[in-house]
């Protein structure tokens, strides 16, 4: 409780350092113009009224001996008066971004820096001032629990600490969707597209930013990550007109056509196309962003700082994920006269849906087909028993039919065998023949070479006859 109590008197403290020595002084020096010191330090006047109220309740009751009792009652009153942390909450987001910007400002940040050295901000700037009302407001549940936990159960303030809680939970919940909001509104505000004709219309769309940071691509290029609650955006720094903001690097990737892995730490190689046919350096810490139906735009490879910030990614985006309505289930597919593939191994999200085959339709028995069929009139009856008898003709009809097919298919089969017969036979006796044309080729070489020995013989008789 003394916790509670002097935690009060030092943020009234704070915010009326951020009163009057900033906003009144900057608003007499004429540094800012009123619309500014409203965007930048918010509903702060109301703010300081609040915390001062609570801090004399919790004196008035406290007893001489030092101890504080029934405190419930008054809690439960005065954290509904809270709610002005709301506006506050939601314009911190304007408010850091104009104040980033009035500080490019050589007399704005001279003025910052000398307030800052001075002995009354403690060190602290004054951003740290204006957050530090944020990060109370934002614990006293924290705070309340633990009051509660050393309450007595038999004592009344046990249930008013309880419904303080509640309260209190509810309103940083509402603060909390409002600070997402105003979020997206400014951060939408600050992407850009390289073409008009490219803008996103779930983008335009989107209500809340879950998440957003720094992350790396296996190129190593840097990327600013931004998940809506509707699209995924992956955009790039720029700098226009002296502005600071962010141009969409590829396709933005929609929550509904969204897919997300977590990939093995060393499956992914960082570099440039040409290193990664190389023995380069694998990377750590990775998760793959991309569309369902590849086809529709190019995955992100990321990679996180470390394993804590990977973590939470994933976190982020399965938690967006699970707000994406399912695909129609089985029964809805099959009354369509669709069915997964079979064979494929693909999970839900890219199953291909094929038709029935005909096959499969006409493999109902005439029990099932009478039982598909509802019971109407005696004269639908006699038309759908004609229907049948028709049916079970053409059936047979159909079935004389394949069975000729199927034999003229064989005849023609058995006398394709039969030539390829009659040419094996063919090629045998032309290859003998072949045989035989070389045997008495080598048979005249050798009757001419035996002639052409007596010639020379001949002629050696004769010349020894003479000699």
């Amino acid at each position: 409780i003394y916790e509670l109590y002097q935690g009060e008197n030092d943020l009234v403290e704070d915010l009326t350092i951020v009163k009057k020595t900033y906003r009144d002084s900057m608003e007499k020096l004429q540094l800012m113009t009123e619309w500014e010191l409203e965007q930048i330090f918010g509903p702060v006047d109301k703010l300081i009224p609040i915390h001062e109220e609570l801090a004399s309740g919790l004196q008035n009751q406290r007893l001489p001996d030092g101890t504080t009792r029934d405190i419930g009652s008054l809690l439960v009153d005065w954290v509904q008066k809270l709610k002005d942390y709301i506006p506050f909450c939601a314009n911190q987001v304007f408010g850091k971004a104009l104040l980033d910007e009035k500080k490019n400002d050589p007399a704005v940040d001279d003025f910052l820096q000398r307030c800052q050295d001075s002995p009354f901000s403690r060190k602290l700037d004054l951003w740290t001032l204006l957050d530090g009302a944020r990060g109370k407001f934002i614990k006293y549940p924290l705070l309340l629990k633990a009051i509660h936990k050393y309450t007595c159960d038999t004592d009344e303030d046990k249930e008013y600490l309880l419904e303080a809680i509640k309260i209190v939970e509810k309103i940083i919940s509402e603060a909390d969707h409002k600070t997402g909001e105003a979020k997206c509104k400014y951060y939408a505000g600050r992407i850009s597209f390289l073409y008009e004709e490219e803008k996103c219309e779930a983008l335009e769309n989107s209500t809340m930013l879950v998440c957003n940071g720094s992350l790396k691509n296996n190129k190593g290029s840097k990327l600013h990550i931004f998940l809506f609650n509707k699209v995924l955006v992956a955009t790039r720094l720029v700098t226009q007109n002296g502005h600071q903001g962010y141009q969409v690097y590829r396709q933005p990737i929609p929550v509904e056509e969204l897919v997300v892995e977590d990939l093995k730490d060393g499956e992914v190689k960082v570099g440039s196309f040409r290193s990664a046919f190389g023995s380069g350096q694998t990377a750590k810490n990775v998760l793959r962003v991309g569309f369902v139906d590849g086809g529709k735009g190019q995955s992100h490879t990321l990679i996180a700082t470390d394993q804590h910030d990977k973590r939470q990614w994933l976190q982020c985006l399965n938690s967006i994920l699970k707000t994406v309505k399912k695909p129609a289930t089985a029964s809805s597919e099959d009354s369509l006269g669709l069915r997964p593939d079979p064979v494929g191994q693909s999970s839900e999200s890219d199953t291909e849906l094929q038709p029935f085959p005909e096959a499969d339709l006409q493999s109902l028995s005439e029990e099932e087909s009478e039982d598909l069929s509802s019971e109407g009139s005696p004269g639908e009856n006699s038309r759908k028993s004609k229907r049948k008898s028709s049916g079970k003709e053409n059936f047979k009809v159909t079935r004389k039919d394949s069975l000729t097919s199927l034999s003229s298919i064989a005849s023609s089969l058995r006398s394709s065998t039969s030539s390829m017969r009659n040419s094996q036979s063919s090629l045998r006796s032309s290859v003998s023949s072949l045989k035989s044309s070389t045997s008495s080729l080598k048979s005249k070489k050798s009757s001419s070479s035996l002639r052409k020995v007596l010639r020379k013989s001949k002629t050696d008789l004769k010349s020894g006859s003479k000699k």
